[in-house]
């Protein structure tokens, strides 16, 4: 499979007037040379990993297929190049991006009101749909995130692809915002129910009782280090998936439960639960705008 090269400024500026072209000649029923068809197609090749991105955030939490989501990304890129203006300094990526989203968003709705009279509708409830700008709205992220990419690519190792940074990324946001949640309750009930799983030793120690938190603590050696050094410590190794209070808790994502489980789980009557849940949902609203982020409750 061809590898994607991420295109150099002047490159893309070069190609995104021939792709205008080519899409007016078509709107006019006009003939288009191979060429300039070829300057479409690169540009959507050249961008398929930001649309891939941004759909797996629209897809992690609201429960729309993946694949659709991107289908409909890759459908938004022509209009979006017909409408990028080559004028200004800014990359494509940071106009296209708009478009996918509205484009993932609109789908989203529709999908939602198809079906809003059925039963499986009801009985899913509330869901979050996450989407974020880190890459889109800084032009100075985004370089860097180009060259990060331009260097990373060289290797073979699958987890440092574009895509996978780029979903890691969305993950690493999440939990920020989930565990910047009041108590452990909250944080363990939003985790459990939305099926964001801890990733490093930080996330189980927000969630962790008091004497779970001293026990991990004094494993680790921690002493007097900042408690955020915990994050360095990744669940992906074996190691660090060796103490007790994190294998219960790895045990306890290991499973899937309904509402009133989740309750139990918490020591908590559902009524109860169903507010702190409300609460949590209500938080990770107000937290998520204070960082230019996004959470939508459908």
């Amino acid at each position: 499979m061809k590898k994607s090269v991420n295109l150099g400024a002047k490159e893309e500026k070069k190609l995104l007037i021939m792709a205008k072209k080519a899409l007016k000649l078509s709107k006019e029923g006009k003939k288009v040379s191979p060429r300039l068809l070829n300057a479409v197609r690169l540009l959507v090749f050249h961008n398929q990993n930001l649309v891939k991105y941004i759909a797996r955030g629209y897809s992690f939490f609201s429960g729309v297929d993946h694949d659709d989501l991107v289908s409909v990304g890759i459908e938004s890129l022509p209009k979006a190049i017909e409408k990028f203006d080559t004028s200004v300094p800014s990359r494509f990526a940071t106009y296209a991006g708009h478009w996918i989203r509205q484009a993932a968003q609109k789908f989203i709705n529709d999908s939602r009101f198809i079906n809003q009279n059925s039963a499986k509708s009801k009985q899913q409830g509330k869901k979050i749909i996450f989407y974020d700008n880190y890459y889109l709205n800084d032009d100075d992220n985004e370089n860097k995130s180009y060259s990060l990419m331009d260097v990373l690519e060289d290797s073979e190792d699958k987890k440092n692809s574009s895509e996978n940074i780029r979903q890691r990324d969305i993950f690493n946001q999440i939990n920020f915002l989930v565990n910047s949640l009041e108590t452990r309750e909250a944080i363990l009930l939003i985790r459990l129910l939305h099926k964001v799983k801890p990733t490093n030793l930080l996330d189980i120690y927000y969630f962790s009782t008091n004497e779970e938190r001293d026990e991990l603590k004094k494993k680790i050696k921690l002493g007097k280090k900042d408690i955020k050094t915990l994050q360095n410590y990744s669940l992906e190794e074996k190691k660090n998936r060796r103490f007790s209070v994190v294998k219960s808790y790895l045990e306890v994502f290991s499973k899937n439960y309904n509402f009133s489980d989740l309750a139990r789980l918490l020591n908590k009557s559902e009524n109860l639960a169903r507010k702190l849940k409300q609460q949590s949902l209500n938080q990770l609203q107000e937290l998520a705008k204070k960082r230019n982020l996004h959470f939508l409750i459908e």
